[in-house]
């Protein structure tokens, strides 16, 4: 592998690997300036489900449509947009409509999320819920909005200190339930405190009983990032055995699979989670890194501009920029070999 490469892998690491909380397909190398892009999902109130069901409008500031699609599994996505202002109007049957603004003027935003508001006069169809929220629904009112607050200041506020007072607030209204645990071992995994993580995982799994999939995959995560990947292994499997759809129990296989280095598996485990949630960023992180390791560098630029358009303004959004140029070197120097006969190729 190239010297070229090595940095590439490394700046492809950093991105995927720095965090355990955890573009279009196109021709053209090179995305015009003034081309923008807003992404994002569509959640119930309390952050919980995403809305398969909804509708987006985008229109101008006045108010006049541009643009109509449907959010797939609760995710949409409006790309070669000028830019400009906007507004995004959403309806799904059962919720209130919404009405968010949006301003592209200076680019594309990180991903954006819409809470919707359930419609009170019409009752909640219990029996389409999973039946982790069925459990949920026996907990106290109270201890129920103090979990929907923490979740949103812990998965999209970025605030786990924040998420753990709730969460333990919660816990003082409604003790014994594994989701609490659950959340508070991800707040503190979060704070990089992953024995405290660790026992909550385990006290999660033991309330519900091991039919909890996502603390299975929490836990396993932790042992393998301790080096136990065979119990690791064990976990995670378990979890997206109990939980298929759970979008992160595959992310964190591909992580596993990708340090054995079996990239075909990492690969396709990947795919799994980004079609599942693809409004996630840290998943063309990890696609990234595969595809690199793969010289797919093609496929390594779709996911690079991806995750720029998720995560366009964090240090490792400047950091996915930096590595896209180095990718750009790595295309035109393939395309520049594949016209030069094998006989005078350089074999470096």
């Amino acid at each position: 592998m190239s010297r070229r490469c090595h940095c590439l892998l490394s700046l492809c690491c950093v991105l995927v690997f720095a965090s355990h909380t955890l573009a279009q397909n196109s021709p053209e190398l090179q995305t015009p300036a003034d081309v923008v892009a807003v992404t994002g999902t569509i959640f119930s109130e309390d952050g919980r489900q995403r809305l398969d069901n909804a509708m987006v409008n985008l229109c101008d500031p006045s108010g006049n449509l541009i643009q109509q699609g449907a959010a797939g599994g609760g995710y949409f996505a409006f790309r070669g947009l000028r830019r400009n202002e906007y507004v995004l109007k959403v309806m799904a049957d059962s919720y209130q409509p919404a009405e968010v603004r949006v301003n592209l003027q200076f680019g594309s935003q990180p991903a954006t999320f819409i809470y919707m508001k359930r419609i009170s006069s019409e009752p909640a169809k219990k029996a389409n819920l999973p039946s982790v929220s069925r459990h949920e629904l026996a907990m106290p009112a109270a201890a129920r909005e103090l979990l929907a607050a923490g979740r949103k200041k812990l998965y999209h506020e970025r605030n786990p200190h924040g998420a753990l007072d709730d969460f333990g607030h919660a816990q003082e209204k409604a003790s014994g339930f594994y989701e609490l645990d659950y959340e508070i071992g991800m707040a503190y995994l979060d704070l990089g405190e992953k024995e405290k993580a660790r026992d909550r995982f385990v006290k999660a799994i033991s309330l519900s009983k091991d039919n909890y999939g996502e603390a299975q995959v929490a836990l396993g995560t932790v042992l393998v990032d301790e080096g136990n990947l065979a119990d690791g292994e064990e976990r995670i499997r378990r979890g997206i055995d109990l939980n298929p759809s759970f979008w992160m129990g595959y992310y964190q296989f591909a992580r596993l699979e990708l340090l054995r280095d079996r990239l075909p598996q990492a690969e396709a485990d990947a795919e799994q989670a980004r079609s599942l949630a693809p409004s996630a960023a840290i998943n063309y992180q990890l696609l990234s890194v595969i595809h690199l390791r793969e010289k797919k560098y093609r496929l390594l630029l779709q996911d690079i501009d991806m995750y720029l358009e998720l995560d366009p303004d964090s240090a490792a959004g400047q950091r996915a920029r930096s590595a896209r140029v180095e990718v750009i070197e790595e295309i035109k120097k393939e395309e520049t070999r594949q016209k030069v006969p094998l006989e005078n190729r350089d074999p470096g």
